[in-house]
């Protein structure tokens, strides 16, 4: 029942935003914590560039079949849903319990990945991002390429793309990074009425991408 609540979540971003969906990959995503002593200095590295003293430490490895990876904090977790990536602010064993309507009052992350013909391509999409919401969208460098990152307040997602129902409204978090020929896409949802530094959490594991060379 989870299960089909996030494939459902994330149909309902793709049309919001007007995306094209992404092709099926291999989604299962690989973990590790700094605590493993086998962890290498570049890793340690990798933290310091990400780390902020409003949200708790991102510890956690997100690896990618796509040849990138992400960080987020102990007591988040990472699954596979449908063909994208997700990030939740529960733990693994408290996600297995919740139903659809207790994962909506949960901040989560969904990470959509495109294909794009070359970074001139990439780069154009980019641009389609930021034109979507009339809330101002930020420019920054992520690992190097370029990145936006946007808040904006609207109603959540729905089921086949429909408006309102009772969800309400949630601040909704976008970061897009154009590297290379990948255009990878972090769509946030978190409670309006979540402490401050959960949204700023959310945008650090967007600042927290790191891309394969």
């Amino acid at each position: 029942m989870l299960q089909e609540f996030r494939i459902i979540l994330f149909i309902g971003f793709a049309l919001v935003a007007g995306m094209t969906l992404p092709a099926c990959n291999s989604l299962l995503p690989q973990t590790q914590s700094d605590t493993d002593d086998s962890n290498d200095n570049a890793d340690t590295n990798d933290q310091d560039t990400i780390s902020n003293d409003d949200v708790p430490p991102l510890t956690q490895e997100l690896k990618t079949a796509e040849g990138f990876s992400l960080f987020y904090p102990v007591g988040w977790s990472a699954a596979p849903a449908a063909n994208v990536y997700q990030v939740v602010n529960v733990s693994a064993e408290v996600l297995a319990t919740l139903d659809s309507s207790e994962l909506e009052r949960i901040a989560q992350i969904i990470v959509f990945i495109e294909q794009r013909e070359d970074h001139e391509d990439a780069l154009g999409r980019l641009g389609d991002i930021e034109a979507e919401l009339p809330s101002p969208s930020t420019s920054l460098s992520i690992d190097g390429w370029p990145a936006l990152q946007r808040r904006h307040v609207g109603l959540r997602p729905q089921p086949g793309g429909a408006d309102g129902g009772s969800s309400g409204e949630v601040l909704l978090i976008t970061t897009a990074v154009a590297a290379d020929k990948l255009l990878v896409r972090l769509e946030a949802t978190v409670p309006v009425d979540a402490a401050p530094e959960v949204g700023e959490t959310v945008e650090m594991i967007g600042r927290s991408l790191r891309f394969e060379e």
